[in-house]
């Protein structure tokens, strides 16, 4: 018995292969998966991105229609807040100057307009 065994050494090394082959596989699989999800958050950063910087935008529109410091919420859930400022040193324009800082998320753009 232990005689049948010797004389045939390649018995197990079909298992042995497959088992080196879907290792290999699960490895590139894992690879795959783990750019895919950077790729993704990435992306969802830019998306949150974006609607901070509309807020933004919708913030110094807002202030340029009231002609005074404002905020507020967005349907979205992005929120702005925008500052006002005469002219001096921290505005070198004649009228005044606006400065607006969209949030969303974990995101925030600022955008700044003088009139």
């Amino acid at each position: 018995m232990l005689d049948s065994k010797l004389k045939n050494p390649s018995r197990g090394a079909a298992l042995f292969l497959s088992i080196i082959v879907l290792s290999v596989l699960f490895a590139i699989a894992l690879g795959v998966s783990t750019i895919l999800v950077g790729q993704v958050r990435q992306l969802q950063g830019m998306e949150n991105s974006v609607h901070a910087f509309f807020a933004a935008d919708t913030g110094i529109e807002q202030a340029l229609f009231e002609e005074q410091a404002v905020s507020g919420v967005l349907t979205s859930g992005a929120t702005y807040q925008v500052q006002l400022f005469p002219p001096g040193p921290e505005c070198s324009f004649q009228n005044y100057c606006l400065k607006s800082v969209g949030a969303f998320r974990e995101a925030r753009r600022a955008i700044e307009s003088s009139r």
